[in-house]
């Protein structure tokens, strides 16, 4: 177990300072450059979100120090580089490890999508940076056990599939029509022995889309992924797979996000299995980038040496909680499981679970066989992130076409519209009830509000006015508390449970003797194209 910074002895400033949690509501109103956030129309009700900030704390243990290493080198965004560093790790150390706190059992398999423009993100060239530096560590698995191609629940079945067993008779005589004798196993496939499974695909809106398809299976087997690994489909196909521990990482831009992510995948628990994550060119290196896997080389050999050592422990290797940690995940839990509105809070829905599960990666990176407080320190870090990311990446919408589309005009309508404006704006193709139920929608989520008009000449029922509620600066003494960045945030959360670590974990006796010692060789080039 690599030693690890002991936050026990720092005041409350000085653990700010080290970026444990940096978590600063004012820090909303930084200037971002043109094009990064999320902009809906001019005037008072404009909405202009910030973009997100993965604090320092987020970059902790070997596989922060690889991101911060690599990140003067590198047009990537380091936060999308640190995201691909903890998806690969967490592949490459399998399934044997798992975090149990009572019936809750985590494996350390992560899904992760980076959302930025076009070629202009880096996504790619962070992926690139990561396998560079995770590659060699496990040299078989980047080779073949890296893939792309995510189109069917079937296809990733088979790539990761049992043996297939199969009855055959036996004939008298060895004859085709003589009598049955009796009945052998016959091994018809001999399956993949290495369940591990990282899926990077650069076209992820190509999943979405092949996600949506009526008989698609790959939605609820990536579902099932996600929580089991024990893979089937109520088809004639033959194939199974237990054991399987599937990770995925996937690049898209925000129009194709919002343009496939339908909302059946934000409600079934499809898109809360997966860390949202906004990318973007972190710096311009006209003459290109020199080699990273040089500058990262410490954390390198660290890195290398914590997936030997988690693969070594076994199939069955229970990793704990300790003290610390329970203390701080006590102070937490009543925050991450608190229900959110709106379409962000269907794709954060499972924040209990995915804190947990980057808390085990940190872990694991540093060689240790329970999850401390700055590992989850760490993970909360990063998980606020990916909560900036969402409300970046999808705003106030609610994942109801109509209450979008009618919010969406509101907000470019200072004067208000009336009802019967708004099923002109549809073309009178929307039913009264449809409309009344998307109002209401509005409404409830505080986005809208409705005066009464009197009728023309005084005669009739008083008119309906809708306006758009202009969306207070997040973080002000006005904001929702039940915003993401609310006064109750991680970061004062977190303070509440001080240290009281009497007998911190003691560190590993002897070094793993098969310690590897830094390689130049690298495992590059793009992932194996595939038809999962």
């Amino acid at each position: 177990m690599r030693p690890t910074r002991d936050d026990s002895k720092l005041d409350d400033n000085a653990r700010v300072q080290r970026g444990a949690f940096l978590f600063n509501p004012e820090a909303d109103a930084e200037e971002m450059r043109p094009g990064d956030g999320q902009s809906e129309a001019a005037g008072p009700t404009a909405v202009v979100t910030p973009w997100p900030t993965m604090v320092d704390g987020a970059y902790y243990g070997p596989l922060g120090e690889a991101a911060r290493l690599m990140e003067p080198l590198t047009e990537a965004d380091p936060a999308a580089v640190l995201v691909h560093l903890l998806v690969a790790f967490g592949s490459a150390v399998g399934r044997g490890p798992r975090l149990v706190i009572g019936s809750i059992r985590q494996t350390a398999n992560l899904f992760a999508v980076i959302v930025g423009k076009s070629s202009k993100a880096r996504k790619g060239t962070a992926w690139s940076n990561a396998r560079e530096i995770i590659g060699p560590a496990d040299e078989e698995w980047a080779k073949d056990r890296i893939k792309s191609g995510l189109s069917s629940g079937e296809g990733v079945i088979h790539a990761v599939r049992d043996a297939v067993i199969a009855r055959e008779p036996i004939r008298e005589g060895g004859k085709k029509t003589g009598k049955i004798v009796e009945y052998q196993e016959v091994e018809v496939d001999a399956g993949e022995s290495d369940k591990r499974l990282l899926v990077v695909e650069p076209e992820f809106a190509r999943t979405l889309k092949a996600a949506s398809r009526r008989e698609s299976t790959l939605s609820p087997v990536l579902r099932e992924a996600w929580d089991s690994g024990s893979l089937s489909t109520l088809t004639k196909s033959p194939y199974k797979a237990t054991g399987a521990h599937v990770s995925i990482v996937g690049h898209i831009t925000k129009d194709e996000l919002k343009r496939e992510l339908s909302v059946c995948d934000s409600v079934n628990g499809y898109a809360n299995r997966f860390l949202w994550c906004c990318a973007r060119r972190a710096r311009e290196l006209p003459f290109g980038e020199r080699r990273v896997g040089d500058a990262a080389a410490p954390a390198m050999v660290h890195i290398q040496s914590a997936i030997m050592w988690a693969r070594a422990r076994g199939d069955d290797f229970v990793v704990s909680m300790d003290s610390g940690a329970r203390q701080l995940w006590r102070a937490i839990y009543s925050r991450l499981s608190a229900d959110q509105p709106g379409l962000v809070g269907s794709v954060l829905g499972r924040a209990e679970a995915q804190v947990l599960r980057i808390a085990l990666v940190y872990a694991l990176a540093d060689e240790s066989d329970s999850v401390r407080r700055p590992h989850l320190e760490a993970a909360l870090a990063l998980w606020h992130f990916v909560e900036e990311s969402a409300q970046n990446i999808f705003g106030d919408a609610l994942g109801d076409s109509v209450a979008d589309e009618i919010l969406r005009v509101l907000r470019e309508s200072p004067e208000g519209m009336t009802r019967e404006g708004i099923c002109d704006h549809f073309n009178r193709h929307t039913s009264a009830p449809r409309l009344t139920e998307a109002l209401r929608l509005l409404a409830e989520n505080g986005l809208a509000t409705c005066t009464k008009e009197a009728a023309r000449g005084g005669i009739g029922r008083p008119a309906e006015r809708w306006f758009a509620v202009a969306k207070r600066r997040e973080g002000s003494e006005e904001s929702d508390v039940s915003g993401i960045r609310s006064a109750t945030s991680l970061a004062n959360l977190a303070n509440l449970a001080p240290v009281r670590e009497e007998n911190p974990p003691a560190m590993r006796q002897a070094q793993n003797p098969q310690n590897p010692q830094n390689r130049a060789g690298v495992a590059s080039g793009d992932a194996e194209e595939i038809e999962l």
